[in-house]
């Protein structure tokens, strides 16, 4: 269900549900939504159904209507935006859609499958990836490592507050968000271990603007069951050091498949895997001679958002 909850003010842990009539949001007890907070004026602003979608348009208010840090007089809302009328603070999450055709398009290839080609070619350990947290000084030398940490906990935080309200899928729908955000990748999913199979199922898949959202996610098994049984994260790639390395070779035709697989390491256990991938076309291999988009750093800030977000599922499940 379509909702509005407080993470920030006076009426902090408030879910307000959406509906097919207009939201009035404002100080003044008349509204739909009373907001008490003394920065918002009396009639402050209406969230309006539009389609299967809401929008949110500001009433001429005193201090203004901002969504994610920006000001807004009309705004059509996404899941995940952050709306402040002055000290308050709301997360919205828009309409589940059903995933399962999206879902459908994940696949795990079994060790020995011609699918089962990529190479491991940098790991980092759950315990190294979360001194993203400790080691200041590290950050004065990355400031895109710095600013991705603090993004980082304001989600923790978020996460852990909305984890009371909204069920798993919508938490994870979240994260990627996040990750997408932080991380130029152009496909990623996330996978849970099912409580009683033991197995892993995919949960939330997200592919990038511009890149087909039907194209199949295929991910080695034999590096799920590594991330898994060893708990650290992986940077592969599908490129061998044989002639797929010639420009005039096979690589002209093919590029270069690069993947960050991560596990969500909980308080006790691992609870999944945080997949996410992005191709070298044969252009840019042949303009740049290799493929190596996501760095060390994007690893440990990989496995450090897995620990993260097993944290949260875990709030969410208990």
């Amino acid at each position: 269900m379509p909702s509005l909850f407080v993470i920030r003010g006076n009426d902090q842990g408030t879910r307000v549900e959406l509906g097919e009539s207009i939201l009035r949001i404002g100080r003044d007890s008349s509204n739909d939504f009373q907001v008490h907070d003394p920065e918002v004026s009396r009639q402050h602003a209406e969230v309006r159904p539009i389609d299967k979608d809401f929008a949110l348009c500001d009433l001429d208010s005193s201090n203004g209507t901002f969504v994610n840090g920006q000001r807004v007089r009309q705004h059509r809302l996404a899941s995940g935006d952050q709306i402040q009328f002055g000290g308050t603070l709301m997360l919205y999450t828009g309409p589940s859609e059903d995933p399962e055709e999206d879902l459908k398009t994940i696949d795990i290839a079994a060790t020995g499958e011609p699918l089962d080609q990529s190479q491991i070619i940098r790991s980092v350990s759950q315990e190294e990836g979360s001194r993203i947290f400790d080691q200041d000084a590290v950050f004065s030398q990355n400031p895109w490592l710095a600013r991705a940490r603090s993004n980082l906990q304001v989600m923790y935080r978020t996460a852990l507050a909305v984890s009371h309200t909204l069920d798993i899928d919508q938490l994870l729908q979240r994260i990627m968000e996040l990750i997408f955000e932080w991380v130029e990748a152009d496909r990623g999913c996330i996978m849970l271990v099912d409580p009683q199979t033991k197995q892993l199922k995919p949960k939330v898949r997200r592919t990038r603007a511009g890149v087909p959202s039907d194209e199949k996610i295929t991910i080695s098994k034999t590096i799920l069951d590594y991330v898994i049984e060893r708990n650290e994260g992986v940077v592969t790639s599908d490129a061998r050091q044989d002639d797929r390395w010639n420009p005039a070779a096979s690589i002209v035709q093919l590029g270069v498949r690069e993947a960050i697989c991560v596990p969500m390491q909980g308080r006790y256990d691992v609870v999944g895997t945080i997949y996410i991938d992005t191709s070298t076309s044969p252009q840019e291999m042949i303009q740049k001679g290799k493929a190596d988009k996501f760095t060390e750093d994007h690893l440990k800030l990989m496995v450090a958002i897995g620990h993260q977000a097993a944290l949260a599922v875990e709030d969410t499940r208990y």
